[in-house]
């Protein structure tokens, strides 16, 4: 991991220990890929870490002590890497993925945003589809509603209490993140099938248009082949 990934990673532990202190997130595992660990190990620990000062360093190793599999597994390594590919990418912390997802998107909804991928027309639209159909979180809003709907556990309006919430006001930014993250997730399951369904050529066009976004931003980043980005190369 370099440097600035691990920068960025580190600046958001103290959300994470927020969010996987709830109980009212816990029915979001299975979609935001952490079917893998104990939930309720994790809880505990993320609860204890918002009992101390709230820094990143401490809120990492605290969470990182609380992740075992369900088998009874230390798997911190896991967790940690689960945290580098979905929760850092989803907060455009790694702008290779959000300047991707963003030339997509855009060229899908926005006709006026065609040009940043220059691809045949009929596998453009078949791009768009596949785009348009990975970017429907109707699921996920639905069970969203549902959620806020139950009334939190007694734990949740400690927790709030101790973070200076209110849980009337706040409860959409529960979900928020767990949200963003299964979001970038789906649309990384759609760029490695890309990978396996395009050709080397649609690929690199695919890499010009978010290199174009990331160049036209001023961000100084030079993107990677696409499969060597989804960790398919």
């Amino acid at each position: 991991m370099s440097l600035v990934r691990r920068a960025a990673l580190d600046r958001r532990w103290v959300e994470m220990a927020r969010v996987f202190a709830l109980d009212a997130v816990n029915p979001m595992f299975g979609d935001m890929g952490l079917t893998f660990l104990d939930a309720e190990r994790l809880r505990a620990r993320a609860r204890r870490a918002l009992e101390g000062p709230l820094e990143p360093v401490l809120a990492r190793q605290t969470l990182l002590d609380g992740c075992f599999d369900e088998t009874g597994q230390p798997c911190p390594e896991a967790f940690e890497a689960w945290a580098d590919e979905s929760w850092i990418t989803t907060f455009q912390d790694h702008p290779h993925w959000w300047a991707l997802r963003r030339v997509l998107v855009y060229t899908a909804i926005r006709s006026g945003r065609h040009h940043w991928v220059k691809l045949p027309q009929e596998q453009r639209q078949d791009l768009m589809t596949r785009v348009l159909e990975v970017n429907d979180l109707t699921d996920i809003e639905a069970q969203v509603e549902t959620l806020k709907s139950k009334p939190l556990s007694d734990e949740d309006v400690a927790t709030c209490a101790d973070e200076g919430l209110d849980p009337d006001v706040d409860r959409l930014d529960f979900f928020a993140f767990p949200v963003g993250v299964i979001r970038m997730r789906r649309f990384q399951a759609l760029v490695r099938s890309l990978v396996n369904d395009y050709s080397p050529a649609a690929l690199e066009t695919l890499r010009d248009g978010a290199q174009y976004v990331v160049d036209h931003l001023k961000i100084p980043t030079e993107l990677p082949p696409i499969p060597e980005l989804a960790g398919l190369a």
